[in-house]
């Protein structure tokens, strides 16, 4: 693979299009996590581990869904100051600086990752319960699915970062 390319792409399409690219993944995550904050049953059902009884919902099912919230709207709120901190920089001429923001971005993205496949398998986990009902159990199975696909564009997103 030659240095001016990235999975058969220009690296100057790829400067141009990777913060946009990013920074709206992690305004989704932004979104995400603060409808998981305000509707914690919501933002649950869209992790994939569904309250059982969405009506009368445990402490800690609430809790649980709301520190996820958290998480979600964090990280992405990091990330998105990370690439606007790398583009600043790299409009000032800091190449090597922005290059190390870069870096950071990507090892977030990687971070991401891990996560997106941890939630495949909580979600799998969940679903393979005993006593969980079987519209949750299909619709664990399902997002853990979605999280397991996710990983695969989130780690891309990463090497790209660290190409860049």
């Amino acid at each position: 693979m030659s240095t001016s390319s990235f999975l058969g792409l220009n690296l100057a399409t790829i400067r141009t299009s990777l913060p946009l690219i990013t920074g709206a993944s992690y305004a989704v995550g932004i979104m995400g996590g603060l409808y998981s904050l305000m509707v914690p049953s919501e933002g649950a059902k869209l992790f994939g581990t569904p309250f059982e009884n969405p009506l009368s919902p445990s402490p800690a099912e609430i809790a649980y869904a709301k520190m996820h919230g958290v998480r979600k709207f964090a990280t992405a709120l990091v990330g998105l100051r990370l690439i606007s901190y790398a583009g600043e920089l790299d409009a000032q001429g800091h190449a090597v600086a922005a290059k190390a923001i870069g870096n950071a971005v990507g090892t977030l993205l990687f971070a991401g990752t891990v996560v997106a496949l941890g939630e495949a398998w909580a979600c799998t986990r969940y679903a393979k319960r005993t006593g969980v009902k079987a519209e949750n159990k299909e619709w664990a199975l399902n997002l853990g699915t979605w999280h397991l696909i996710k990983a695969g564009p989130i780690a891309l997103l990463g090497m790209a970062w660290f190409r860049i």
